[in-house]
């Protein structure tokens, strides 16, 4: 599977219901490359929680078996119009 590929997967609803499972916090997904093994893609998962217990370590997706790499403490952005 390449990058503009998995891209597209990750906007699923039901594949991101697979990533987050009950998670209802604030969170950001996207495609970066596997820390383990630099030669393959994977997904990424920015979580506002520290626990990152219920996010899995990897997902099915149309037959492949895709890494997924959590971040906690991820904290949404501010417009910059709301800053000033």
């Amino acid at each position: 599977m390449n990058e503009e590929r998995l891209a597209t997967l990750i906007e699923r609803p039901d594949v991101q219901q697979k990533l987050l499972r009950n998670y209802d916090g604030d969170y950001s997904i996207g495609v970066t490359l596997d820390p383990r093994n630099k030669s393959r893609i994977a997904i990424r998962v920015r979580i506002a929680g520290h626990s990152t217990k219920n996010i899995p370590a990897q997902i099915e997706i149309d037959g492949e078996t895709i890494p997924v790499v959590v971040s906690p403490n991820f904290k949404v952005p501010v417009p910059f119009r709301q800053i000033a």
